[in-house]
């Protein structure tokens, strides 16, 4: 749900500010409001540890079927806005829920493994989501998108109504009292590791959400292409974030979870700097940047959300729920950034995204660096005494 109500309607952007008179900004508007809609869903996280996985997820495709079918009869951009904000919402039930029903089944290196394989079919989905907006958008016009994502959500509550059993046992489930979930909050919110693998997910989302929140205008509007050519565009950096999902799934065989995740941001930071200072002046630039910094986040997303709930597993659902409440608030302050200052030149998103991708290299030399000292014995005091001009990738190198 998330990733395909997101990406089958990028293509069709420009055409719904045409067909329902409203500029870019307003548009992109409706981009912001369904971020904000995967924000607030993600309370369903502390909920699906009361409740169970099933229960919740299934009225989340309830929700998601209904703001389908209200997007695709929405007579003007405030309805669209409102309609797109629930399937933000029912988008995020699905995401917070499938991450914990993963969590509630693996232990261990699995945890990584199976949240690559996850995310691989996210990005298998991102491929194909572009490539059918474009192509209904050949014959008809963006309404028939959201009535795609209305058959897609029957079909997945089918699905899910008939195939999937309850994956947290009464037994394992928390008590539903307030004080319960304000105290598992403040168990995380204390956890500095948490807390930091937590913003390398948020900068890394930012990155991404402002890349293809902006592209389609930069593209289409920036270098004269067409939507077509967007769709394929976005097609090829998806279809490397499915090889790059893969090829992380395989390599977490022998080589630990956080220099992979190092890796991913450290390519991440470089496209981004080579967007600032040449993608953003022509197509034939733009595209080897974008690719790179969508393959970078196969590596960033699973790797980064596997460590961050390792050591939670009582509380997995609101882990994952505060983890994608930082992400997509992270996301919608990317889309709204790009939103009012983007001009479809390149140079606003070029800067955004440079800005989010430097902090989270940052932050995950940091955290990383904490980690493993810690994993290693070393303690607090060792730890401080190292010279602040010491080479900060001195703990980066030991890594196997």
């Amino acid at each position: 749900m998330g990733p395909m109500s997101l990406d089958m309607v990028f293509p069709a952007l420009p055409t719904v500010g045409r067909d329902l008179q409203v500029s870019t900004s307003a548009v992109l508007l409706t981009v912001s409001v369904y971020l904000l809609g995967l924000t607030v869903g993600q309370v369903v996280g502390p909920l699906s540890d009361v409740l169970g996985r099933r229960r919740p997820l299934l009225l989340g495709i309830a929700l998601f079927i209904t703001a389908s079918l209200v997007c695709a009869l929405a007579p003007s951009v405030y309805v669209l806005g409102v309609a797109r904000f629930a399937q933000g919402v029912a988008a995020a039930i699905g995401i917070v829920i499938s991450r914990a029903i993963i969590r509630d089944l693996s232990t261990g290196a699995d945890i990584a493994r199976r949240y690559s394989t996850l995310f691989f079919v996210v990005a298998a989905s991102a491929v194909v989501s572009p490539i059918v907006g474009t192509q209904v958008l050949r014959f008809t016009n963006w309404r028939g998108i959201f009535v795609v994502l209305f058959v897609i959500g029957v079909v997945l509550l089918a699905l899910i109504a008939l195939r999937l059993p309850e994956s947290l046992p009464v037994a394992s489930r928390r008590p539903g009292s307030f004080r319960a979930i304000g105290s598992g909050y403040r168990l995380l919110i204390s956890d500095r590791r948490f807390l930091g693998y937590a913003i390398v997910v948020s900068c890394g989302g930012g990155t991404l959400t402002a890349l293809v929140t902006d592209a389609t205008f930069v593209v289409q509007d920036g270098f004269g292409a067409t939507a077509q050519t967007f769709a394929y565009v976005f097609s090829i950096g998806a279809l490397t974030v499915v090889c790059a999902t893969l090829l992380n799934r395989r390599l977490l065989r022998t080589i630990d979870s956080r220099f992979l995740l190092l890796a991913g941001f450290a390519a991440n930071a470089a496209a981004s700097l080579a967007l600032l200072l040449l993608g953003r002046f022509t197509l034939a630039a733009f595209i080897p940047c974008f690719i790179v910094m969508f393959a970078s986040w196969g590596f960033i997303s699973a790797n980064a959300t596997a460590v961050a709930v390792e050591e939670h597993a009582r509380v997995a659902g609101s882990a994952l729920a505060l983890l994608g409440l930082m992400q997509y608030s992270t996301g919608v302050l990317a889309a709204v950034l790009v939103g009012v200052v983007g001009d479809g030149s390149g140079l606003s998103l070029a800067v955004v995204v440079t800005l989010f991708s430097l902090s989270g290299l940052a932050v995950t030399l940091y955290t990383v660096r904490r980690d493993r000292n810690r994993q290693a014995g070393i303690g607090r005091s060792t730890a401080e005494a190292i010279h602040p001009m010491d080479d900060p990738r001195t703990a980066v190198m030991q890594l196997p």
